[in-house]
């Protein structure tokens, strides 16, 4: 077999990429590969023209679990319809055999016939116009077109959603839940959040908690650095509620660590919710 040295074969495909067209090499599945169990799924094939379909390939598998079916656009594109019955790991690809044109030597330009010869009524040979220029394909000794196999392949992953749901359910289960106990119950708020309904659910809230093991501690922004404020942690919870709308509520456990934090539920019996959700 004929080595052909590194520097040659380099020129060699400098030659080639020079003097064929940009589209030659450009054949392209494209889509999403990840679909779900009797989804329908779009491919585009793209630099394939509608006129190369007779010369074009679909094959697929496995093809027992499912369904692949070729189609052109309205705009004249074609497509690949997918689907598939069953989870699993699927491919798709085109084959397309692409006759190889002759070309200028001097400019790489596809050369195209504009005449042919055809017989007159008294069979004699008669050169006529064709209704638009066809490129010259290429020919062996043999006379058969040459041509060049371009194919591209992906691969489309199916899923069943409900075994998803199922591990996105494992991995909440996963979370450990907060350690029952006391809690610190933190409202932060300003003057002007001071309305009716918020000193209604204040009152509400210091007579529950004052009967059981948790304690409230209400904050200003400003009273973290003042001396002998309401509570030792107060510039940690304060901060915690940086970027959030006040009023707000922080929930931490007998540690000071912070279980929660949040805007402020809208009602006393929605905070209590909130308090009994973190452990509390």
């Amino acid at each position: 077999m004929t080595t052909i040295k590194r520097p040659y074969l380099f020129l060699l495909i400098l030659m080639i990429c020079w003097f064929a067209p940009a589209s030659v090499y450009a054949l392209e599945i494209k889509g999403p590969n990840i679909a779900e169990v009797g989804e329908i799924i779009d491919f585009d094939v793209l630099d394939l023209q509608v006129s190369e379909l007779k010369n074009a390939e679909v094959t697929y598998g496995p093809k027992k679990n499912c369904r692949v079916k070729p189609y052109i656009t309205w705009g004249q594109k074609p497509k690949i319809e997918f689907s598939a019955k069953k989870s699993g790991e699927y491919f798709l690809k085109v084959i397309l055999a692409r006759p190889v044109y002759e070309r200028n030597p001097q400019t790489g330009q596809i050369l195209y016939q504009t005449t042919k010869v055809i017989k007159d009524s008294n069979g004699q040979n008669k050169i006529v116009d064709l209704p638009s220029p066809l490129p010259i394909p290429q020919r062996d000794e043999k006379g058969e077109v040459v041509v060049q196999l371009l194919s591209d392949e992906v691969m489309i992953f199916v899923g069943d959603k409900e075994d998803e749901d199922e591990d996105e359910d494992e991995d909440e289960d996963d979370v450990d839940p907060p350690t029952p106990g006391e809690r610190l119950v933190v409202i932060v708020r300003k003057t002007e959040d001071q309305t009716p309904a918020l000193s209604q659910q204040l009152n509400d809230l210091r007579t529950t908690l004052d009967t059981s093991p948790h304690r409230l501690v209400l904050l200003r922004p400003g009273e973290e650095n003042s001396e002998g404020s309401a509570h030792q942690g107060a510039a940690t919870y304060i901060k915690a509620l940086e970027g959030i709308s006040l009023p707000g509520i922080v929930i931490a456990d007998k540690t000071g660590k912070v279980i929660y934090k949040g805007p402020l539920p809208g009602r006393a019996s929605e905070t209590l919710a909130l308090l009994k959700s973190t452990g509390g």
